[in-house]
């Protein structure tokens, strides 16, 4: 009889294993997705940057233009204005070149801590199954012997 009550708590404790190894499956599987989102965010704020910086480089030159302008100073035929834009421009390339390759890695950075994330759940889930089918071998061995 009392075999029996250790064979009924070795399935308890195997199906136990494989429900708290689900569960932190599933945990993982959310810690991905708040990574996932993190990087779409990321993503969201790299493009910000780009176009900001962009849109800074146009009213910079706008209001450059303006003060030439009021100069008297022909932008197309000045060597120096024409040098001192194209700097402003290689300038502002740098700029979102670097903005642009700085959220790429954090992106990527994001992408691959989803996918450990994912791969923990997956090793997590297994070693519980193992830990459930070593439980019942070990129960029904138990079982066998009486």
């Amino acid at each position: 009889m009392f075999q029996l009550f250790g064979l009924f708590g070795s399935f308890l404790s195997a199906s136990s294993a494989i429900r708290e190894g689900k569960e932190r499956r599933r945990q993982y599987e959310q810690e991905a997705k708040e990574f996932e989102l993190e990087k779409t965010q990321t993503e969201i704020q790299g493009l910000e940057a780009h176009n900001m910086r962009l849109a800074q480089l146009d009213e910079a030159s706008d209001m450059n233009s303006a003060m030439f302008g009021q100069l008297n100073r022909d932008e197309s035929s000045d060597r120096s204005i024409r040098a001192f834009k194209k700097k402003q421009q290689d300038i502002a390339t740098k700029d979102v070149k670097t903005s642009d390759t700085k959220y790429h890695f954090a992106s990527l950075k994001l992408t691959r801590a989803a996918d450990e994330s994912r791969r923990k759940g997956i090793a997590a889930e297994s070693a519980a199954k193992a830990k459930a089918m070593s439980t019942l071998f070990s129960g029904l061995n138990n079982y066998s012997k009486v």
